[in-house]
């Protein structure tokens, strides 16, 4: 039984949060991507890339994993939320899924039909740096900048490639 929301309620809820001021407390960091399988592709986010990585990699260590570059962003929570969303109305099915490897259930998993690395150059990776791209035209907007620590001038939506 498919478990993806219908897109007419995923659109209502994409320009609800959309729509939302930007919380001080939410910060830059990096929305990271895997594929296990190459159709189940898992998106999170972290302060920390490869930090976040190695957790995975160690707490559910799979074979079949692979993971592409992250995406740095300003507002990390709300990026994610966002993106979410927007990989929701594109995806299959959003399951929640049993792991063998770890023995829990994973969620926020994404089913994609075809070829994974053709999903990501041209579903995944373009969504996530508009999400990227938003984060950054919104922070005027929301937020004051004259109190906010982490304002920076500058901005890499480029795929960071964490050393």
């Amino acid at each position: 039984m498919p478990t993806r929301r219908p897109t007419h309620n995923l659109r209502a809820l994409y320009a609800s949060r959309r729509a939302r001021a930007t919380s001080l407390a939410d910060g830059p960091g990096f929305l990271y991507t895997f594929v296990d399988r190459g159709r189940y592709w898992k998106l999170g986010m972290t302060s920390n890339f490869e930090r976040r990585k190695a957790q995975w990699d160690n707490e559910c260590p799979c074979a079949h994993r692979r993971w592409l570059p992250p995406i740095r962003v300003t507002r990390r929570r709300r990026a994610e939320s966002l993106a979410h969303l927007l990989l929701e109305m594109r995806s299959m099915d959003r399951p929640k899924r049993y792991c063998a490897h770890c023995r829990r259930t994973h969620i926020e998993i994404f089913v994609f039909r075809g070829n994974w690395n053709r999903t990501w150059r041209i579903v995944i990776r373009p969504l996530l740096l508009r999400v990227a791209v938003q984060m950054f035209s919104r922070l005027d907007a929301h937020t004051d900048v004259s109190r906010h620590p982490d304002t920076s001038d500058n901005i890499d939506i480029q795929v960071s490639r964490p050393q």
